[in-house]
């Protein structure tokens, strides 16, 4: 939209003036736009994801787990797998 605008400012005090001009506006514009439409804060559980998550339930000691050597191919059919 503004590719063929240039503008040029050769005094560091007006370009810096500019500047704090043109972010004041921002701040201003979005402050007003808060104002205007509010919403609520999100709740501290938004942040809070996988901090205090409960541990996973153990394992079930009876369950069959089958030991098989990775390395080489591996026999899914037989369920629960650990590798050596």
């Amino acid at each position: 939209m503004l590719s063929g605008c240039f503008v040029q400012i050769r005094d560091e005090r007006i370009a810096e003036a500019l500047g704090v001009v043109l972010f004041g506006g921002m701040v201003v514009h979005h402050v007003s736009e808060d104002l205007r439409h509010p919403r609520p804060m999100p709740s501290l559980s938004a942040f809070s994801h996988g901090v205090n998550t409960p541990p996973p339930a153990p394992m079930d000691p009876g369950r069959k787990v089958s030991e098989q050597d990775c390395s080489q191919p591996i026999d899914f059919t037989l369920g629960n797998i650990k590798c050596k």
